[in-house]
């Protein structure tokens, strides 16, 4: 426990390297500890500098209090829509403005995804893949998936002529990888069911929609 909390340490300050070394000498001692098992999944996917960056990030939300986490969440929705109200009444900042507004909606994605992708990707590592738990191994199944048949679907998209009513296919797919990657962080019990039957449902009402579209 001892090696494990000092791997936790040390990959908050950003070594993440010695508390690797602490990880694995305290699953030598123990096999059976999770919270080591968990921090050598982190430090593996700690060596990406964008999904390091995320953690960093996730460690400096842990040490705010919750109504300071709110906050902050709060205060970049509003930041945004300042943003955009700015740009629409003053159309010369808009390319100052443009990325700024990019940059915030691909950090609100990888909020959500970085995980589920990170390890998808450290599957790859043959000491990163035994350390993941069931849990993340289908995470990153069902994440993919979604994001693969969005590619698909562009790919479809551009061979029919950048066909609009082809569009909304891959749009939909990258859509629900957002909820799906909500289950495997809900608790277990009704928290993390309610979020399968609202994927499920949003998937069907996408589905829907979807052949609604392509129909007409």
């Amino acid at each position: 426990v001892t090696h494990a909390n000092r791997g936790w340490t040390l990959l908050e300050s950003g070594d993440r390297k010695k508390a690797l070394e602490h990880f694995k000498e305290a699953l030598r001692l123990d096999p059976t500890n999770d919270w080591a098992r968990a921090g050598i999944v982190e430090s593996i996917k700690a060596g990406n500098p964008l999904y390091s960056l995320l953690l960093r990030y996730a460690f400096w939300m842990s040490r705010l209090s919750q109504r300071a986490q709110w906050m902050v969440i709060i205060g970049g929705f509003f930041g945004s829509r300042l943003l955009a109200s700015l740009s629409s009444s003053h159309p010369s900042l808009s390319p100052w403005i443009f990325p700024v507004q990019c940059a915030y909606v691909a950090f609100a994605l990888l909020t959500w995804l970085a995980d589920p992708l990170a390890n998808l990707m450290l599957r790859l590592n043959r000491y990163g893949r035994l350390a993941l738990s069931e849990e993340q191994t289908e995470s990153s199944n069902w994440v993919g998936g979604c994001l693969l048949l969005s590619v698909l679907g562009l790919v479809i998209w551009a061979l029919s002529g950048f066909n609009p009513d082809y569009l909304l296919g891959p749009i939909l797919f990258f859509a629900m990888a957002l909820p799906i990657a909500s289950v495997w962080k809900c608790a277990e019990g009704w928290p993390r069911k309610s979020m399968i039957v609202y994927a499920a449902t949003m998937s069907i009402l996408g589905a829907g929609t979807m052949l609604a579209a392509l129909a007409d």
